[in-house]
């Protein structure tokens, strides 16, 4: 069975995304709108804005800016930028085994879930399949507040056989 590993977006994607220049924040069109129009226009793209009890002036400063910065929010796993983020090594206890654990069952509905989450998460280069590595943990599913799940590691047996980092 493939396992996955975190993948270092990194030093996989910088030389291939030098070239690329930012694009503007905001077109022309939508500096100028009116405070529904561009309400509408976030709220198309995901973001949770109301009107609030906001005086009408810092509301609207607040969508401005919003809108200005809009490019440094992400909308999808694929629109998160590249990270400079370490491979973690880990010390075990001497002469202990690696741990490879069963996976839990999982109803038809979790399944597909994973098989989704697992998809994007491939297709945004955040893990790469992993043939080899001697350690498997099981993956748990936690329901969420909008009733999706949040996709999780159990490294409780994997804890057990780490040295402590302190």
């Amino acid at each position: 069975m493939a396992g996955w590993k975190v993948g270092n977006r990194l030093t996989e994607n910088v030389a291939a995304c030098k070239h690329i220049s930012p694009q503007p924040a905001c077109s022309d069109n939508k500096a100028h709108a009116p405070l529904a129009e561009k309400v509408a226009y976030l709220q198309s793209k995901g973001f949770l804005v109301k009107n609030c009890d906001a005086a009408r002036k810092e509301y609207s400063q607040f969508i401005d800016l919003l809108l200005e910065f809009q490019d440094i929010f992400s909308y999808s796993a694929t629109d998160i930028t590249l990270c400079n983020l370490l491979e973690c090594k880990f010390a075990t206890y001497p002469n202990i085994k690696p741990i490879r654990c069963r996976p839990y069952c999982l109803n038809d509905e979790m399944r597909g879930q994973v098989d989704k989450q697992l998809d994007d998460l491939l297709n945004a280069g955040f893990i790469v399949p992993d043939e080899d590595s001697p350690f498997a943990s099981p993956i748990v599913l936690v329901r969420i507040r909008d009733s999706s799940y949040r996709f999780c590691v159990d490294f409780k047996n994997l804890n057990r056989i780490c040295l402590p980092m302190y």
